[in-house]
């Protein structure tokens, strides 16, 4: 049993810190395969700083509307009083971790709000799947939205996220409706011959697991005392996503002519890109970007351009998520000091 234990843990070491970087240096050497560094670099160099200082500030709005939103599922729960601080700086966390070990931050900021309020964290992981499920629904919205606003974009970058192929040929073998209707049909077909055996894996239990913590998610948020705020931080924490690729778009002159439907395609692109579990989508954004920013069709955006946002804002998201996280884990070991101080007071 310990033989196996320790196999499991070896090769879950191997894959959080030798395969999946390697696949973040793969995804990254696709991006930029054929492409003039020079050129990106001095794109970059170009670049109008004011907006891309705007980019990153409405990202850290957005860690900021998460730690506020956090409060409420924590409050109907019995635990009153909690610093907005510490739950803002414990979201914040979240990212820096994320950077070293892909999915490991959502425990990290359990783990951090725990030694700064003293709440059990396997209570606060039930309160993080809760957003999490909140959050697939928001992106599960921007993709039908975007698909609406944007079909033969959203078609495009299916195919060629399929085929790989640079060239998107006007008369394809087979459309995006067409692809949608083959993996639901051959899901529920294979689902239902190997029905017997798929209730005994892992995998299965994880997506039934997940459907229901999306339920029963979605019914606690209706027993929540001040549901309309969470769902109002929801609403805001999204249109800072939003606002991240807008401002950035005023920061190439090349990118002024991006629509407002554009730039929620260009988001909805992103976000299906950090579903790679990469350290901080690194290389996965940069490829979806490349695949996706051409299909737009405008003639100013060429690869190098398309790639030179791409990393621009990428490079301004990971500095945000740096130096806010580092501040982040100081102020929470602070906190963590002052509740043990306070502790020991009251028991002498």
């Amino acid at each position: 049993m310990k033989s196996s234990e320790r196999i499991k843990s070896l090769l879950g070491i191997m894959i959080k810190f030798v395969l999946l970087p390697l696949l973040a240096l793969g995804l990254l050497f696709y991006a930029f395969r054929d492409m003039d560094l020079r050129e990106i670099w001095n794109i970059i160099k170009g670049a109008d700083y004011l907006y891309v200082a705007l980019s990153f500030l409405t990202g850290y709005i957005a860690f900021v509307l998460i730690g506020l939103r956090w409060i409420i599922p924590l409050e109907s729960m019995g635990y009153k009083n909690i610093s907005r601080l510490n739950s803002i700086n414990a979201v914040t966390v979240t990212y820096i971790v994320n950077l070293m070990i892909p999915r490991a931050g959502e425990v990290a900021r359990c783990t951090a709000m725990n030694q700064a309020e003293g709440i059990p964290v396997s209570r606060l992981l039930g309160t993080v799947i809760l957003e999490r499920a909140i959050d697939v629904i928001m992106l599960g919205g921007s993709i039908l939205l975007t698909i609406a606003l944007q079909y033969d974009q959203m078609e495009a970058f299916a195919y060629k996220l399929l085929t790989l192929r640079q060239d998107t040929p006007a008369e394809r073998a087979i459309s995006f409706k067409m692809i949608i209707v083959i993996i639901i049909v051959a899901g529920i077909i294979i689902t239902y011959i190997f029905r017997r055996r798929l209730r005994h894996t892992i995998l299965y239990h994880k997506i039934e697991d997940f459907i229901k913590g999306m339920i029963t998610g979605i019914a606690s948020i209706a027993r929540m005392p001040h549901k309309w705020a969470f769902v109002g931080y929801t609403i805001a924490i999204w249109v800072m996503y939003y606002l991240m690729i807008y401002f950035m778009s005023y920061a190439f002159e090349q990118t002024h002519a991006l629509s407002a439907a554009n730039i929620l395609y260009l988001m909805t692109v992103g976000g299906l890109a950090q579903l790679v579990p990469v350290q901080g989508g690194i290389g996965a954004y940069h490829s979806a970007m490349k695949i996706g920013i051409p299909i737009l069709g405008i003639a100013a955006i060429t690869p190098d351009v398309a790639m030179a946002f791409a990393t621009l804002n990428h490079a301004t998201q990971t500095i945000m998520q740096l130096s806010t996280g580092a501040i982040a884990l100081i102020l929470i070991s602070r906190a963590h000091k002052r509740r043990i101080n306070h502790i020991t007071k009251q028991k002498s």
